[in-house]
């Protein structure tokens, strides 16, 4: 029950974020209409003074942002990334993405935690606890 739960409230997040997605996809053409105009009118009239571009470039630059991470959050729901390429979205572990063939960023292996006043094996990179004269997951002498 908890399974059918967990995919019940997958489905309406995307539903949801998939609904906050189409604004800001209206939102970004809107902008980019006004950008449009602003650009038409200047060059239209020449001569007068050029009009200043960058609250509407930061603006789409703000919607394209919340864009992409709208984007990443439902791949992520989907049980998968989005490829930086193309932004589709792409099965998680996957090496290349299907749809364009490039190369997927390979996540970083999470930092480990020397513990309180031990370190880590010269061998192989395990956590050693103090005192340990062995690394217990590959042998190596830790000099203790």
């Amino acid at each position: 029950m908890a399974g059918f739960m967990d995919k019940m409230n997958s489905l309406t997040e995307t539903t949801k974020l998939n609904g906050e997605l189409k604004n800001l996809q209206q939102q970004r053409q809107n902008l980019m209409a006004q950008l449009g105009q602003a650009v038409y009118d200047y060059k239209k009239n020449e001569g007068g003074e050029e009009p200043d571009y960058s609250q509407m470039i930061e603006a789409i630059d703000a919607v394209n942002a919340n864009t992409k991470a709208i984007e990443e959050r439902i791949a992520i729901l989907k049980g998968g990334v989005v490829c930086p390429n193309c932004s589709q979205i792409v099965p998680q572990g996957n090496r290349f993405c299907p749809h364009c063939g490039h190369e997927m960023p390979t996540p970083e292996p999470p930092q480990m935690q020397a513990p309180a006043g031990g370190g880590f094996c010269s061998g192989c990179g395990a956590p050693i606890q103090p005192g340990m004269k062995f690394c217990a997951k590959c042998g190596t002498p830790t000099g203790a």
